[in-house]
């Protein structure tokens, strides 16, 4: 049951204040951007080949996410055709 407007039981979290989680997201999100960037720059230093092209396909998908993960919406109701070529055809 949603609290009425003008509820005066609790106060609740103050106005502008960050919720715990969010708190605890931004500190975990300092962490991995600070202290533990240096120590996955020095693993991917040293991954070979293979697991450096795991590392990265990982890691990149953070900031670039997959196409097929975001949701395209548009006004217009028009069918979309798409045409993949492949090579010198």
């Amino acid at each position: 049951m949603p609290f009425e407007k003008g509820h005066k039981q609790s106060k609740g979290r103050p106005e502008g204040s960050k919720n715990t989680k969010t708190v605890e997201w931004e500190a975990l999100g300092d962490a991995i951007a600070t202290k533990h960037a240096a120590r996955f720059n020095n693993i991917m230093e040293n991954a070979n080949d293979e697991q450096f092209l795991r590392y990265y396909t990982l890691i990149v998908e953070h900031f670039k996410p997959k196409l097929s993960r975001t949701e395209n919406k548009s006004a217009v109701k028009e069918e979309i055709t798409v045409r993949y070529v492949r090579g010198n055809s």
